[in-house]
């Protein structure tokens, strides 16, 4: 499980379950990944795809918010991390909703309407029980229906 703990613009901040002790954050962008070490000091650990220009912009992030990053690690309370469902990326063909320890993709083949929306509408979404809303583009999708698409054979129409 990955729970996100703080996002800011494209960037992801996350921590990977049952990882390393050494105290560190992932994160996630629409280029790339990157690890920064929280102790003894912040530092870059890995990346992958972020431009120089990004990575110090993400070490800034990294620094303001570093103490907020450490109280979620030492947090032996998954409720302290953000536990509710997410978008964790947003793909030509579709956005990846990441529920509790799974993922689906929401195809914008089978739901047009994402595909004209905008980012931010994509991410603006309420979660109930059993259902997601994303009340700017008047859309309900049922977790049954991420879960057993094979059961809802019909395909959303504007």
């Amino acid at each position: 499980m990955s729970p996100t703990i703080y996002r800011q613009g494209s960037y992801r901040f996350y921590f990977n379950s049952n990882e390393e002790h050494r105290m560190h954050v992932h994160i996630k962008g629409q280029q790339g990944r990157a690890k920064f070490w929280l102790e003894p000091i912040i530092a870059l650990a890995d990346y992958r795809g972020f431009k120089i220009h990004e990575l110090k912009e993400i070490e800034q992030i990294v620094i303001e918010h570093q103490k907020e990053f450490e109280d979620a690690w030492k947090s032996t309370s998954p409720k302290n991390i953000i536990d509710q469902a997410q978008i964790t990326s947003i793909e030509q063909d579709g956005f990846w909703l990441l529920i509790e320890e799974s993922e689906f993709f929401v195809a914008f083949e089978r739901y047009p309407a994402f595909q004209r929306a905008k980012v931010e509408q994509i991410f603006n979404f309420e979660q109930d029980e059993d259902a997601f809303y994303w009340p700017e583009l008047d859309i309900d999708i049922e977790l049954d229906a991420l879960k057993h698409p094979e059961k809802y054979p019909l395909i959303f129409r504007d």
